[in-house]
């Protein structure tokens, strides 16, 4: 059982992952300029995610599948560091 837990995890992650991409290219796409809004957004829109998830109490795996996997690869804080330093050069 432990290893289709691993399992989901990786394919949660990934999936995680593919929205935070799509989401941040429609935002950035729509809005334009040199702030990274789509950053912007989908960090804040993860952190409420997360928030909600924390409210609900899950159990240890679903906790992970959830918080970890899904939201943790939705909002990666490297991409907002990497998005900061190309704002700041």
């Amino acid at each position: 059982m432990n290893f289709l837990i691993w399992v989901a995890v990786a394919l949660i992650g990934g999936a995680g992952s593919v929205a935070r991409f799509l989401l941040d290219g429609a935002i950035s796409a729509a809005v334009g300029g040199d702030f990274p809004f789509g950053t912007m957004v989908v960090n804040i829109s993860g952190a409420v995610m997360l928030g909600l998830l924390t409210g609900l109490a899950l159990g240890n795996n679903q906790a992970l599948l959830a918080g970890t996997a899904a939201v943790g690869s939705y909002t990666t804080f490297s991409t907002w560091m990497l998005e900061t330093q190309r704002l700041a050069e």
